[in-house]
């Protein structure tokens, strides 16, 4: 993808929004994300490429769940740097600065995933962004985005938000099997999940205490309904 003032922007607001992190930690949040794409595919003996990686915390816990290697692609070289001190001493993990609309890594990942990364696509560049799967997966797909519960709507046009993850759109279960299947990606699963996601809970260390008891109540009865995310995966 050519260079342009658009994209500058981007990789100048996710910079200055990830050097807000002082230290990244494989918290409930990334958990619960993590435990959706496990339950669905193994990852033990897989090679592994997240796109849209960010901090890489994903990829990590794919490495504790048996992963034999994991690459992770991000724009963001303040991001990847953090992700790099998250996976000091390990050698089961390559680092690339690329868009992953232009990035072609000449080979094929038994996984390929990524979470909160093709929500930020606008509508022309959605198809770009699942092909950029597609190309690099030899047999998995999986993608995470915010799904088209009200909440995250109104998240997503809400200007303090922007100011920080710039443009981001909630996509629905139906257009998400589309995507996938205009890239060859035959669909196994798609479904919403983490209720909580889109609940913005004061952040007191009292309502963080329960927000791992309000997840395993409400989960399994208003997740398939309610879920702030949708989780889609295909095979190749």
């Amino acid at each position: 993808m050519a260079e342009n003032a658009l994209h500058r922007h981007e990789v100048q607001l996710w910079g200055k929004t990830w050097r807000l992190t002082e230290k990244v930690g494989i918290d409930l949040n990334a958990r619960v994300i993590f435990e959706n794409p496990r339950r669905e595919v193994s990852f033990r003996d897989k090679s592994v490429l997240e796109l849209c990686s960010g901090s890489g915390r994903l990829s990590y816990l794919a490495l504790q769940s048996g992963a034999k290697k994991v690459t992770v692609v991000d724009f963001s070289e303040v991001a990847l740097g953090i992700a790099k001190g998250l996976f000091e001493g390990s050698d089961c993990a390559t680092f690339v600065k690329a868009d992953i609309l232009d990035v072609d890594l000449h080979e094929r990942y038994d996984i390929v995933f990524s979470s909160g990364g093709v929500e930020h696509f606008r509508d022309e560049e959605l198809p770009l962004a699942v092909r950029a799967h597609a190309k690099h997966s030899a047999e998995y797909v999986a993608v995470v985005v915010p799904s088209d519960v009200y909440f995250n709507g109104k998240r997503s046009i809400d200007p303090k938000n922007a100011e920080s993850y710039g443009y981001q759109k909630p996509i629905s279960p139906e257009k998400m099997r589309e995507l996938f299947e205009s890239q060859g990606i035959h669909v196994t699963s798609n479904r919403l999940f983490h209720i909580t996601y889109s609940i913005t809970l004061p952040r007191t260390p009292h309502l963080r205490r329960l927000e791992p008891v309000l997840y395993r109540v409400a989960e399994p009865f208003l997740a398939s309904r309610f879920g702030g995310l949708l989780i889609t995966v295909g095979r190749i």
